[in-house]
């Protein structure tokens, strides 16, 4: 028996799976739910894919809106349009930040280039789907238009823990810190970075991903590596 499941409270874990239902992708198995709740109850990480997505410009045109009901509505429908595709699509929503939102994927290393390609996909959907729709929307609602309104996206990997956090559950973890980052670098609408491992997945599976994207490796200053360290920007067909 693992020696920190025997301090684990009965009711906690319950309380843990109710939330998890809540964020989990639609239809998950009762295996993946008894993973989940065993690496929380021992204190386990996690292999993930995280993604974080951010609305460029948003806290501008906020202020800028003629009715703040409208923006609300406008941001709001977005956030359920992305939820409900992310956990059709085998992913976790973690939380909406006010500008934009973390989800990600359990990964094991078989079935990583499989579920970066379904996140990539997913990804042109939300771009494409900001740019035909939403972003019409907001500017039916605004007085001033900024430029760069759109969707930045940042990707990463690695090991990451599902904690409680505030009465609900939060991810945490490298791989969230790493993907923040990468959707730190996005300056443009629809710029999506990765960090180097992720990459590196795209480039030993090339035929896979060719058809979706242009892959372009640069250096780029970031607050943790002000001399640069190396990324990739992933340039959607």
């Amino acid at each position: 028996m693992n020696p920190a499941h025997a301090f684990a409270d009965p009711s906690e874990i319950k309380s843990f799976g109710d939330l998890l239902k809540t964020h989990a992708p639609h239809g998950m198995g009762s295996d993946l739910y008894a993973q989940v709740c065993q690496a929380n109850a021992s204190k386990q990480s996690l292999d993930m894919l995280v993604m974080a997505l951010d609305i460029r410009k948003s806290t501008m045109l906020m202020k800028e809106a003629i009715r703040f009901d409208l923006y609300a509505k406008t941001v709001g429908g977005y956030i359920e349009y992305a939820e409900g595709l992310v956990r059709s699509q085998g992913g976790w929503f973690d939380k909406f930040t006010g500008d934009g939102f973390l989800s990600f994927w359990l990964v094991s290393p078989n079935s990583l280039a499989d579920t970066m390609h379904t996140v990539l996909k997913l990804s042109k959907n939300l771009v494409d789907r900001f740019n035909v729709a939403v972003i019409e929307e907001l500017r039916r609602n605004t007085k001033n238009m900024p430029r760069g309104v759109g969707v930045g996206i940042g990707i990463d990997v690695g090991p990451g823990y599902i904690e409680t956090f505030a009465k609900d559950i939060s991810v945490l973890g490298s791989p969230v810190v790493g993907a923040v980052r990468m959707e730190h670098l996005c300056t443009e609408p629809g710029d999506l970075y990765c960090n180097v491992f992720p990459g590196h997945v795209i480039q030993q599976n090339s035929s896979k991903f060719n058809k979706l994207l242009r892959l372009e490796r640069c250096v780029m200053e970031t607050k943790e590596y002000p001399d640069g360290q190396e990324i990739y920007k992933l340039v959607l067909l």
